[in-house]
């Protein structure tokens, strides 16, 4: 059994990777792409939930993977895309009112959204109850 310490710290370590995955296709769309930072932040988080969701389903909750890896995508989004909408909107508030370079106020935003994504994963998605819902 993982020690209760361990899977939120690989769960952590998991969503460090996803920040600078996040952040990277973040600065390359709007910066380089010239697309708005909004549209480019939705974009950046999508690809981050993805690589995530393949990290921690192949690491942090390995033993606790049902049989249905797609079924658990679609979960795992489903739980994430609350997240999204308190990232973007942590982001926009502190870069329309708070006047925070995108890039700062993205970095403030992953970390409001961790802890809803973190609970509703290890209850919901990756719950053996759930394997096969």
């Amino acid at each position: 059994m993982i020690d209760k310490l361990q899977r939120p710290v690989k769960f952590i370590a998991v969503g460090a990777s996803g920040v600078g995955v996040n952040l990277l296709i973040l600065y390359l769309l709007t910066d380089v792409a010239g697309v708005h930072y909004a549209a480019s932040a939705f974009v950046a988080i999508e690809a981050s939930i993805i690589t995530n969701f393949l990290l921690n389903d192949r690491w942090t909750f390995k033993d606790r993977r049902g049989s249905k890896v797609f079924s658990r995508l679609l979960k795992y989004n489903a739980v994430s895309a609350a997240g999204v909408g308190v990232n973007m909107g942590i982001m926009a508030l502190l870069v329309e009112v708070g006047g925070l370079h995108y890039l700062i106020a993205e970095f403030v935003a992953i970390l409001c959204a961790f802890v809803w994504n973190y609970t509703l994963s290890s209850r919901y998605v990756w719950n053996k109850r759930f394997a096969n819902v």
